[in-house]
């Protein structure tokens, strides 16, 4: 006999249908096999797992502060919370006052030094953003660049203060004429660039050349005197990729041709 002992009883293991069967009240008559069946057929339903203990809700006041309960907080922690937070509020205020100054600073490199509007290098920058943007605007877009050629007559005649007035008021006539949607800047010397959103070299012609007789006909007053401000422009369609640079210097090559015109018409 090939058997095993179980208690005070001798098992053999050899014929099966002498095992001791295992109490169903124990541990192990709880574990079912997921294909029993009761009897009669149905199958057993498997046991439903205990539930877990739910956990007392917060009060309503409490908050996280770093991974902890406020209220749960030592008063060694909070001390130690209080203690970083005045060290982090003057780095915070420096911080901001850091950011307000490089705000300023960088308003102050793009301002033109005496008049009320950019100069070249916001209006670079603005026509570097137009250009990148062309596959978005519905209609084509052109640079002016517009020269107050009499502006040097009235700084010999009147002196450098004139001059300055002179360019204020030629740059207010200008921006009456413009849509909302155009740029103006003071690009150096007497010369202003203007980007018109809606014009294509065409049109941007006819407004160069209304915004030259805008300039004639409303002449500028110094001491008594009606100064009529003579002018010229040029123009360079944009085109995608252009560089705000070159695109300056072919509107400049432009105006060149165009007062060379006038003036031998003229003569």
């Amino acid at each position: 006999m090939l058997g095993i002992r179980a208690g005070n009883h001798m098992v053999d293991i050899s014929k099966p249908d002498t095992f001791i069967p295992v109490s169903k009240t124990g541990s192990e008559g709880q574990r079912q096999a997921p294909g029993r069946q009761r009897k009669g057929g149905t199958p057993a339903k498997p046991d439903t797992p205990p539930a877990l203990p739910s956990l007392p809700p917060r009060p309503a006041e409490a908050f996280l502060v770093g991974g902890l309960l406020a209220s749960e907080m030592t008063p060694e922690i909070q001390a130690a919370f209080d203690q970083l937070a005045q060290q982090i509020e003057p780095l915070r205020r420096e911080t901001e006052a850091a950011k307000a100054r490089e705000k300023q600073l960088r308003e102050a490199a793009e301002r033109h030094h005496f008049l009320p509007a950019g100069n070249r290098r916001a209006f670079e920058r603005e026509l570097g953003h137009v250009v990148s943007h062309l596959h978005h605007l519905s209609a084509p877009a052109s640079v002016v660049c517009l020269h107050v050629a009499s502006a040097d007559r009235i700084r010999r005649h009147h002196g450098r203060a004139a001059r300055e007035a002179a360019l204020a008021h030629a740059l207010q006539v200008l921006r009456q004429q413009l849509h909302p949607t155009d740029v103006v800047a003071a690009i150096g010397g007497n010369d202003f660039g203007i980007i018109l959103l809606v014009a294509n070299a065409e049109g941007a012609r006819a407004k160069a050349e209304r915004l030259v007789q805008a300039l004639a006909a409303r002449p500028w007053a110094w001491k008594g005197l009606d100064v009529p401000l003579e002018a010229a422009a040029g123009i360079c369609p944009l085109e995608a990729g252009a560089a705000p640079a070159a695109v300056i210097a072919a509107a400049d090559r432009d105006l060149v041709l165009v007062r060379n015109r006038t003036i031998e018409h003229i003569r």
